[in-house]
C-alpha cells in the first residue's frame, strides 16, 4: 500500500530535483528529472513532459517512462486539449473520455486509468508544453486536487527551468560558432 507524502517528505523530494534539474547537461537529462519529479511528488506510476515542436504542428516526448519517443498531432489527445485550453484535465478513467488515444495503450501494452495533465508555459507567458502523470499509486488511484496543487507547481517551475536551460543553449551553440 502507499500512502501520500508527508509534506516533509515531499520537500525533501522538490529540493532534491530542484539542486539536480539545475545541474542538468542536456535536455533528455532535463526532461527525464522533470518527469521522475512529478511522477514522485503525486504518487503516479509514469509522468511524461511533453512539448510542443511548432515547425512539424506535434506534440512530442523524448521521456515517457517505458516507452521511447511518442509523437502526436497538434490537436489531439488529451494533451493537446489542456494546452489548448490552458487549464488541467484529471481524468478518473481514460477509457470514458473521447480525447483518450487507446492506440498508445494498445502499441506499448500498458493500461492507462486515471489521468492528470497540466500545461506549462514559458518567462513569456507563452504555453510550451505539459506534465501528463498516469495512474496514481495509492489505494485511491485517483488523483486528489492535492495532487492536481503539486504538479501545477511543478509545472510552472518546469516551464521556467526549461526555458532557461535552452536560452542557456541557445548561447553556448551561438559562441561555439562564432
Amino acid at each position: 500500500m502507499v500512502t501520500e507524502h508527508t509534506p516533509e517528505h515531499l520537500l525533501r523530494i522538490i529540493f532534491s530535483y530542484v539542486a539536480k534539474i539545475s545541474a542538468a547537461h542536456n535536455l533528455k537529462e532535463l526532461l527525464m528529472l522533470m518527469a521522475n519529479m512529478g511522477k514522485e511528488m503525486i504518487l503516479a506510476d509514469r509522468c511524461t513532459v511533453w512539448l510542443i515542436d511548432h515547425d512539424k504542428n506535434e506534440l512530442y516526448t523524448t521521456v515517457a517512462h517505458g516507452v521511447d519517443e511518442i509523437r502526436i498531432p497538434y490537436g489531439s489527445g488529451i494533451v493537446c486539449s489542456a494546452i489548448e485550453l490552458g487549464e488541467s484535465i484529471v481524468l478518473e478513467d481514460a477509457y470514458l473520455d473521447p480525447r483518450h488515444n487507446v492506440d498508445n495503450d494498445l502499441r506499448t501494452g500498458y493500461r492507462t486509468k486515471s489521468i492528470i495533465t497540466v500545461p506549462f508555459r514559458n518567462n513569456d507567458n507563452m504555453m510550451i508544453g505539459a506534465y501528463q502523470a498516469i495512474n496514481k499509486m495509492t489505494d485511491t488511484a485517483v488523483f486528489s486536487d492535492q495532487d492536481l496543487e503539486y504538479l501545477t507547481l511543478a509545472a510552472s517551475y518546469a516551464g521556467k527551468s526549461l526555458e532557461t536551460f535552452l536560452l542557456h543553449q541557445e548561447i553556448i551553440d551561438t559562441q561555439r560558432e562564432i
